[in-house]
């Protein structure tokens, strides 16, 4: 599955970006424009008879639009249809590889744009493990036309994977495990706030899954004007924790900023996503509760008291449900084991709609949210339709007028999409790395470490197969090292490989021996042998002081890092080789670089290793968290060679 990064302005960013553990700073959101004109409104509604079966033979003169009271004249109208029939050889179901390809597919009237966002936060361990293998059972079933996406409240809406195939999407939704209660930490974002009282870690767990929510229907609402979906796998947020999870007097801590925010502000972002950032985004947000039929959350440990207080727990968090499809335009799926025939009519609600346009009577350009009423004249049908629209302003319409800003260049687009989040449900990541190797040949390195928090357990060993295009012999097959140096995890294998693409497949197994997970992708190999100025791929090693880099350096066979996120305190050594023709070593440059490509600091020239390479120490202290690239350069007569890695600061 290819990841790619969509690029928005950085005023749309701020608001799109879903912020990892209230770790980036939150500025107001800014609202998204639907409109392809100033005063030109469009509208989807989607009608339905009383079996939920969409109603296909109306006309313009059937539904009536009104604004402010006043009644609008519908100047377009049709009737989209996404038909359910599946065409597995049709060029137009092709995989998502490029922002043009999203653009393209996203703006068809005939696709389905879904995510479905996993709020492992509150959802019980159990409870996801009996609705998982369903819920994967379901998204094999969606058309392979439509465009679906998943993501937990951790996920950055700008590392959104859509993608088509169903497969792999139903192998991570059924990895699917609830953290609900669980408060072990299992990133560097959580770590902060381990210590805290299981109340206030809800509030911060709260506000995160809220901002998620608000983010990605901002974000939807970037992408396209028709309707988008949202399906809300969670039990619910603003809980009161019973006395066995949070006892009284259990105390207070003190915790980053953005953390206080989100626990502070998560009954505010419940209102905005209630009442106004789906509905001005044209999301509907489907709610699923993995409880099923539950009506309280009874322990044997309960006091009579206890139990009547977690009946009304569970009343409370399922109203919330409820009212957030209500509110958006979507259904709710609570209080209910029948999965397998609600989750569909999810997609028959946007199988068939009617799009209408009207020119606004009001010609309002004040900025704000303007409330639209769309009612159809047949009874005994169900009307969902746009809710309202945001009008544009006089700043807006001059920004829309101006000159589009320079986009930062490919090559910085393509190293930041490989800062997208890792697929939940693998137990181990990987790099691959390539450089110069004896005969014309490439020497490829293939690092793998352990995931955190993996469900499967931990991942002690791996072993990696490399497959050569022709099939009849393996570049390598073993385990390859082990990670060198005390308390690292994980390892790596370097090999010869001709230049050109070949099969990597890496099968990472616990302590006991068996299997755990499974990567099994194509991997390019770059070829050096030519006479162009070029640049190996860079090793990055971390360390946390400057023992550790010193320890690194004087490793016979370090242990690289397959990661990209870091934190402020920890202390990079980047290693790597520039080539120039004639085997004269070029000249080599190396700057910070901001998300947008932009330079932020040139850092002193790298130190030749004893082995002809070279390497430089960066230190991240001085960074906010956010994205950045390490740019090298590469000069010679001949031309340059550049090399970029992407990383990612979170605390």
């Amino acid at each position: 599955m290819w990841i790619f990064r969509r690029r928005v302005s950085p005023a749309v960013l701020l608001t799109l970006v879903a912020v990892a553990a209230g770790l980036r700073a939150q500025t107001p959101p800014q609202q998204p424009t639907f409109r392809t004109g100033i005063d030109l409104v469009t509208v989807d509604a989607i009608v339905t008879d009383k079996q939920g079966n969409p109603v296909l033979d109306l006309t313009a003169a059937d539904f009536e639009v009104k604004e402010r009271g006043k009644i609008q004249k519908i100047d377009s109208f049709k009737l989209v249809q996404a038909s359910e029939a599946i065409d597995p050889d049709s060029s137009s179901f092709r995989e998502i590889v490029s922002e043009a390809d999203q653009e393209r597919e996203t703006a068809r009237d005939d696709v389905r744009v879904i995510v479905i966002l996993l709020d492992d936060y509150h959802v019980e361990r159990m409870n996801s493990l009996a609705v998982r293998d369903r819920l994967a059972a379901f998204v094999r079933q969606i058309n392979p036309r439509d465009l679906v996406a998943i993501m937990y409240p951790l996920t950055p809406v700008t590392g959104l994977t859509f993608s088509r195939n169903r497969e792999e999407q139903a192998r991570v939704i059924a990895q699917f495990t609830g953290r609900k209660h669980d408060y072990f930490p299992q990133n560097r974002a959580e770590e902060t706030y381990q210590f805290c009282s299981p109340q206030q870690i809800e509030g911060i767990r709260d506000g995160v899954t809220l901002s998620a929510l608000r983010g990605v229907s901002t974000y939807l609402g970037t992408l396209r004007e028709r309707r988008n979906t949202v399906l809300f796998v969670s039990e619910g947020t603003g809980e009161t924790l019973a006395r066995r999870i949070s006892p009284p007097g259990a105390g207070r801590c003190t915790v980053p900023g953005a953390m206080a925010r989100m626990d502070n502000q998560r009954a505010a972002d419940g209102h905005s996503i209630l009442e106004s950032t789906a509905l001005q985004s044209n999301t509907a947000i489907y709610t699923l509760d993995p409880r099923g039929v539950a009506f309280e959350d009874f322990d044997m440990r309960d006091s009579q008291e206890e139990a009547a207080a977690g009946r009304r727990r569970v009343a409370s968090l399922q109203e919330f449900l409820r009212n957030l499809a209500y509110q958006t335009g979507g259904r709710a799926i609570v209080g209910t084991n029948n999965l397998e025939g609600l989750l569909p009519q999810m997609l028959r609600d946007t199988g068939a709609y009617y799009l209408m346009g009207y020119t606004s009577t009001e010609r309002f350009r004040d900025g704000k949210f303007h409330e639209i009423e769309v009612h159809v004249k047949r009874k005994d049908v169900e009307l969902r339709a746009r809710k309202g629209y945001w009008a544009y302003n006089d700043a807006e319409i001059a920004k829309s007028t101006a000159p589009p800003k320079p986009r930062p260049p490919s090559a910085v687009l393509s190293a930041l999409s490989e800062l997208a989040e890792s697929p939940r449900g693998h137990a181990i990541r990987t790099w691959v790395g390539t450089a110069k190797g004896a005969g014309g040949k490439t020497d490829v390195t293939v690092v793998w470490e352990p995931l955190a928090g993996a469900a499967s357990g931990p991942a002690t060993q791996a072993r990696i197969t490399a497959i050569s295009p022709d099939g009849d012999t393996p570049y390598f097959d073993g385990v390859g090292d082990r990670a060198e140096g005390a308390g690292q995890v994980g390892g790596h294998v370097t090999f010869a490989a001709k230049p050109g693409v070949f099969r990597l497949k890496v099968v990472a197994t616990a302590a006991d021996g068996h299997e755990i997970d499974a990567i099994d992708r194509d991997v390019s190999v770059s070829d050096f042998s030519g006479t162009a100025t070029s640049i190996s791929a860079p090793f990055v090693f971390r360390g946390r002081t400057a023992r550790d880099i010193q320890q690194i350096k004087a490793a016979v066979s370090p242990q690289p890092t397959a990661s990209r996120e870091f934190s402020r305190a920890d202390r990079l050594l980047v290693r790597f080789r520039a080539y120039g023709p004639g085997g004269v070593s070029p000249t080599v440059t190396i700057r910070f670089l901001n998300q947008a490509g932009q330079p932020m600091a040139t850092l002193p020239p790298p130190t030749a290793t004893a082995d002809g390479g070279l390497e430089t120490e960066v230190g991240l202290a001085p960074l906010a968290a956010g994205d950045y690239l390490i740019e090298i350069t590469a000069h010679a007569e001949t031309g340059d060679a550049q090399a970029f890695i992407a990383f990612r600061i979170s605390g």
